[in-house]
């Protein structure tokens, strides 16, 4: 009946949240190419490489306690309790955001002065956005499992990006030039605009206001957390370090202007991807509840039936976004040509991460984050290697070529420590998926000794 109970819940949630996520992607592909349009293919590569920097920083700005954070308030129910890991996990932040912010600023001067320009407002975009994507990020964690999914990811995917369309939208019909440092300065003012008036507009804002009243209660804590915090570092930055690192590798071996073809091709390839996305926040906290009681088979289930529903509705999409590849020219202008040719590859990488499903979710929550580190290490290195080998040998085309084998080494390597470590096959099954929606429907009770795979047969998790 948990079990049951839970999918229900999940099911509810999971429908809603893939209605924000599609607005969300339609909302950044329509804001994005704007963005593109405004600035061109230049100053449009270097504010996708200050873009990508400052994710990175301020995924790692929280020191991993984002991710403790959200695993303490899915069980928490006390609001003192909440309010006490809001405001140590918001002090760590802020904290270091503000030590790599400082040094954001100063590689910047030495790049100034060393004549690589590029590489120097890179640095100052990034440091124009850390704060600002720092602070909204952790609202997002703080509000899946209080506000749910939907609730959760609706400002930074809907009204983020609506903002930017209509400031961008009156620059352009008022004819004003517009920079990539004066995008950073419209994203930031958007993004803190939108942090403040969700939290005005919900019930996150009396936890704020008690996490801030508690705030010099803290320090003790802090200490404490912040050990606990650094074993998920690699998770938090992780997810996004290939992604938001591979372009700064395009443009060490291609140029900043091919960030723009990279990044925009990233974006489209981005519209497949939303089923994965957004099953793998959805599953964070029933996954998280089935660990604590120990429900393996329905991590399993859960798991597997994620990556069976995101592969094919990637592979339907995929196969729409390559017949429509020729009008992305014609969308933007002649100069984004190269987009299309880098379709294939990238789109075949996604492939891959959307065969073996949530795996990131499943690492968190079953306690695998020592062996999601090792990974992190290894093979992330190893990944950029080829981007930047692929690419000095065909230039962006080759460095979409090295994403793709990057990403296929990943799949195959975490799979392997997934089901090595915790016996869990993580891959699609029509099967499962089958058994797994008519429980979903409510047509068949789930009870304890449920097979693995929903098939009867048990031999594929032995």
């Amino acid at each position: 009946m948990v079990e049951r109970a839970i999918l229900a819940a999940w099911r509810s949630e999971m429908v809603w949240t893939l209605a924000v996520r599609v607005l969300g992607v339609l909302l950044a592909f329509l804001s994005t190419t704007v963005t593109a349009r405004v600035l061109g293919p230049a100053e449009f590569g270097g504010w996708s490489a200050g873009l990508s920097l400052a994710m990175l920083l301020a995924a790692l700005a929280p020191l991993g306690m984002d991710r403790v954070l959200v695993r303490q308030l899915s069980v928490l129910s006390d609001n003192g309790e909440r309010a006490a890991e809001l405001a140590i996990a918001h002090a760590s932040a802020l904290r270091f955001g503000s030590l790599l912010l400082v040094f954001g600023l100063l590689a910047g001067g030495i790049c100034r002065l060393w004549g690589r320009n590029d590489w120097s407002e890179a640095l100052l975009l990034a440091s124009l956005l850390l704060i600002p994507l720092t602070l909204t990020w952790l609202r997002q964690w703080v509000a899946i499992p209080l506000l749910g999914t939907r609730l959760a990811v609706l400002p930074e995917q809907v009204l983020i990006p609506a903002g930017t369309i209509c400031v961008f939208g009156a620059l352009q019909s008022l004819q004003l030039p517009v920079t990539a440092t004066g995008a950073a300065v419209i994203f930031s003012l958007l993004s803190v605009a939108v942090w403040m008036w969700t939290l005005v507009r919900s019930s996150l804002g009396e936890l704020y206001l008690l996490a801030y009243r508690g705030r010099a209660a803290v320090s003790g804590d802090l200490s404490v957390r912040a050990a606990e915090g650094l074993r998920f570092v690699p998770m938090a930055v992780g997810p996004m370090l290939c992604q938001r690192i591979t372009p700064l590798v395009v443009a060490t071996c291609c140029g900043f202007e091919e960030i723009a073809h990279f990044s925009y091709a990233l974006l489209i390839t981005g519209i497949p991807a939303i089923p994965l996305g957004m099953l793998s926040l959805s599953l964070i906290p029933p996954l998280a509840r089935m660990y604590r009681v120990g429900d393996t088979s329905g991590q399993q289930r859960l798991a597997e039936n994620a990556a069976t529903v995101s592969l094919l509705i990637a592979a339907f999409l995929s196969v729409l976004i390559l017949l429509t590849a020729p009008l992305i020219p014609l969308l933007l202008d002649s100069r984004y040509a190269p987009v299309p040719t880098l379709l294939p590859a990238l789109l075949l990488a996604l492939l891959a991460d959307c065969a073996t499903g949530p795996t990131f979710s499943v690492m968190q929550t079953l306690g695998l984050e020592r062996s999601y580190s090792r990974l992190l290490v290894t093979l992330v290195p190893l990944q950029m290697l080829l981007i930047f080998g692929f690419g000095r040998l065909a230039s962006v085309q080759g460095a979409a070529l090295g994403y793709f084998a990057g990403r296929v080494l990943w799949n195959i390597v975490i799979v392997a420590v997934i089901r090595h470590r915790r016996g869990l096959l993580l891959l699609p099954s029509l099967r499962g998926l089958e058994s797994g929606w008519r429980r979903l429907r409510g047509h068949e009770a789930p009870g304890p000794s449920a097979p693995i795979d929903g098939s009867g047969d048990r031999r594929r998790a032995a």
